[in-house]
Order: structure tokens, then sequence, then C-alpha cells
């Protein structure tokens, strides 16, 4: 009924399959084949196992765009973009995903994994909720998280009663956050503006450094490096969809946040705040809604906030979406690995 491809490269003929996925599928920006070849150049990401179904055409009806990772003695299967992305789901094609049914999918996934190099453990993270995401509803996918979005209509007035009619004490919060911006208006001359990445004033990598730095004095992990900025400034070269937005008190950046506007969705990625001599009036939160307001006047229908549930995002939102994430042994070392994921209950195995 089916077949399918293993790519150990990123062929042309994979390049096909997955561009005309991207035509016919619901796909992210963490999807698409342009990113993917990026990450894959700029990490030097070797041992590529990406999965294409196909049709009796030959037409492609699902790609599942995995790797081979080694740790120490294990081979884990997962999905390429593990480390980097906010989301890994597979591209699947919508009238497919509608004929699928568990028998089907169960024993396609038997076959590919026959036909995969010898692996000994699967961890696919990150899976954000999908009814085309055959991985989540017909394998034993574990929800682990959740993502905050807001679904954009109308204009700001219309955002704010969303989330009055949601809970009075975000409401009061966004009020709040507004009165201290006219504060600040008030005593400074307060600047928002959001460029394109080439236009800005302020360089994505020291962005990037400035947020590694943060986070390693609050002692935290965070998966970037100052390597990742140059995956963007040459998809930039390809189009014009990745932009800095910066919040200025008296010509002074204070604030700002590298964001990527992809097929009607604005994702808020990398956002720092950059000044401690205004940390009182909220700069933060500040920025959060001059770009809300900017998606709105766009007509931009989602803004999705990414990776982490932190408390701050729930404040601003008016949707949510659940995060999942599917593993599995093949191998008895990897069934070791199994039992101890198990009895650690899952918590902060984001990376592997």
């Amino acid at each position: 009924m089916f077949k399918f491809k293993i790519f150990n490269e990123l062929n042309n003929e994979c390049e096909k399959y997955w561009k005309k996925l991207e035509e016919n599928s619901f796909t992210d920006f963490f999807q698409t084949f342009d990113y993917h070849q990026e990450l894959i150049s700029n990490y030097d990401i070797k041992e590529l196992n990406i999965v294409v179904i196909l049709d009796k055409n030959g037409d492609p009806l699902a790609l599942f765009p995995f790797f081979i990772k080694e740790y120490l003695f294990l081979k884990v299967l997962q999905f390429i973009g593990t480390k980097y992305s906010d989301y890994c789901n597979p591209l699947v094609d919508s009238e497919f995903s509608k004929n699928l049914n568990e028998k089907i999918f169960k024993d396609l996934w038997k076959d590919i994994l026959k036909n995969l190099k010898k692996i000994d453990f699967i961890f696919l993270n990150n899976q954000l909720e999908s009814d085309k995401n055959p991985l989540i509803y017909y394998l034993k996918s574990t929800k682990f998280s959740k993502i905050f979005r807001i679904n954009l209509k109308e204009n700001f007035n219309t955002y704010k009663n969303d989330i009055l009619k949601i809970n009075k004490n975000y409401h009061y919060e966004i009020h709040r956050t507004l009165l201290k911006k006219e504060k600040l208006k008030k005593n400074y001359d307060l600047q928002f503006e959001v460029k394109n990445l080439d236009e800005t004033d302020l360089n994505l990598d020291k962005l990037i450094e400035t947020k590694i730095n943060i986070f390693s004095k609050k002692k935290l992990k965070i998966n970037l490096d100052k390597n990742f900025f140059k995956i963007f400034v040459n998809l930039n070269n390809k189009n014009k969809n990745f932009f800095i937005s910066t919040l200025k008190i008296n010509n002074e950046i204070t604030a700002a946040c590298f964001s990527i506007n992809f097929k009607d969705v604005f994702y808020y990625f990398i956002p720092v705040v950059l000044s401690k001599k205004f940390e009182k009036y909220k700069i933060g939160k500040i920025l959060i809604l001059d770009l809300i307001d900017w998606s709105l006047r766009k007509k931009i229908k989602t803004f999705d906030f990414g990776l982490g549930a932190e408390k701050y995002k729930r404040h601003f939102s008016n949707s949510t979406l659940d995060l999942f994430r599917y593993y599995y042994y093949k191998s008895l070392k990897g069934f070791i690995l199994y039992l101890i994921i198990k009895l650690i209950s899952l918590i902060g195995i984001r990376q592997f």
C-alpha cells in the first residue's frame, strides 16, 4: 500500500519531497527544509536517517527528519532539530493523516525501524500537539509540558477583552504594564522598533551572546551557542522573515527580541532585557505588548511564545498547546536507559 525511502543526505530528491510536503501539510518554521539544511551544515550533523513515506505513484505522504546520535555507548534515534528547535514534528500530508489508523501506522513504523541503521533507543522530543502527527496519536507519546500562544483577532482592544474573559488578574497585569509604559513616556524618550535582521543596529550574535551570559550567571541551561546566529543570517538572505525588535529609552536599547514570522505565525524566539536600570518599569513586558500590537497591525494570526512554560507567558496568552515526547528501547542497553527514564519521571530530559 505504501513504500518509503530513507535518505542519509540532503540530496535533490529529498529536497523535492520535503518542499512538496511543506505545501501540502501543516508546517511550522522548525519543520522547513531550509532551516534543517542550515542546521545540518552549521553543526555538521551526521548519520541522517530522513524517512519519506510515498504512495503508489511515488508522491510524498509524510517525512520524518531523523538522525542517529551517539551518547557514550548508545545509538539514539531522534529529530534532527532536537537540540536547537522549539518544536520537532514530522511533516504529514493532510489527506494522508485523515486516512491513517493505528494498525496501518504501527505496521509502517515497524517496517521503518527494521530498515534504519542499528539503534539502541528512540527519543523523539518536543512534539507540538497536532492531530496530523501519528507519532503522538498511534504510539505511546507522553505529554510533558505546554506552550502558550495568542490567537490574534481584530485589534489590541479585542485582545485585552479576550484576556479579561480568561482571567481578571492577567488583564490587570497587562493594565499595570501599560501604566508603567505611560509613566516611562512622560519621563523619557521611549521608542519601539521592529527591523529586519539586515537592517537593525543590534547584531544577532551579540543578542545571543548576552542571552547565554544571562543564563550562565543564573546557572540555567540554554540550548544556544555563539554559532547559532549564522543559521538565521543565511536564511535571511533567502527571505526576510527574521526580525529584531528593540525598546529604546533615551536612545539606549533596554530590551530586545529576535523573532521569526512564518505562515502567519510570529515566533517570540530570543528575548533579552539589556538594562537593569529600567527593570522596575517591566520593560520586557512592555516590549511584549508592543510586539503583540505590531503583530495585530500586520494581520498576523498567531503569536507563539515558544518553548518554556514560564509564568509571564501565561499572563499574555489566550490559548495553549501540549508538548509530547516518545521514547522506547531497541536493545538491552536501550532497555536499561528506558527503565532509568521511567524512574526519574522524565523531568529535565529535554536534551540527549
